[in-house]
This record gives C-alpha cells, structure tokens and sequence, in this order.
C-alpha cells in the first residue's frame, strides 16, 4: 500500500499532496506499521492471552490497551487503503462497480490484499521494469513515477 501511495504521490491517509509533503509516504506507513508491531508484542508479553481456563486472568486494563490498539491501526488501514483505491480509480478513470459508491470501503475491508495487488500492477509496469521488495515505490528508480 505504502508503495502505491509513493508512486501516486499521495500522504500517509491516502490524500493527494504536494511533492514536499508526500516524499516521506513510505517511511511513515512503514513506521506506523513498525510501531504497531512493537506495541501488539508488548502488549501480549505484559499479559499473554490465556491458553485454557485455568491459567490466571488477564489484567483488563492491558487487554483494553491491546484491543484499543488493534482497533485503531486496522481503522487507519481500512481508512487509507480506500482513500487511495478511490484516487487511483478516479486518476485513471475507472468506474465504480456493482457496489457503487461503497465499493473501496467494502474492498479495502474484504480483501485488502487483492485491492492493493491490483493497485500495484495497475501503477507499475511488472513488465517492463522488476519488482523491488525494500524500496519506496517497488520499482528501480529509473521506471517512471506512474503509468
């Protein structure tokens, strides 16, 4: 996601910007899911999720802080995930489906992988230019920044 967001030059949230404010997309998306990762791990060593009924409770509060935490990052996906399918729709002119106007929200909720592996091939040329895992926008720097 974060590398289709880098190749159409859009924020974090999946919003058009400015050359200035959309340079650092990727290593936001990538910190914020960092981030993310480090706090699911310390939440679930400071109280493990029970594996029977006669392990000791949970703490309520840490279970509160792991859910709040989970709910919040997954609504920030689903957030900029459909912001982003919604401009590259609209960029290339593509028309919305049978779902109408809810069709980026239901995707991005539905299947998140398959909208941002159609996103993917639908801003870079595969064919022409390989993939690169560990890089901004996937592609070497000489592809062009959109097709």
């Amino acid at each position: 996601m974060a590398q289709v967001m880098t190749r159409m030059r859009l924020t974090f949230l999946g919003e058009p910007g400015s050359i200035e404010s959309t340079k650092n997309t990727f290593k936001i998306v990538a910190i914020l899911f960092a981030s993310y990762t480090i706090y699911s791990i310390a939440m679930e060593v400071a109280a493990p999720t029970p594996q029977n009924a006669d392990d000791p409770k949970v703490d309520p509060i840490v279970s509160f802080l792991k859910a709040i935490g989970g709910v919040f990052f997954t609504l920030y996906v689903i957030y900029a995930l459909m912001k982003t399918r919604q401009f590259v729709r609209s960029k290339h002119s593509i028309p919305e489906g049978r779902l109408g106007a809810c069709e980026d929200l239901i995707c991005s909720i539905a299947c998140s992988c398959c909208a941002v592996a159609q996103m993917a091939r639908h801003t870079g040329e595969y064919e022409k230019y390989s993939g690169k895992c560990f890089s901004a926008r996937g592609l070497p720097e000489t592809a062009p920044m959109n097709v």
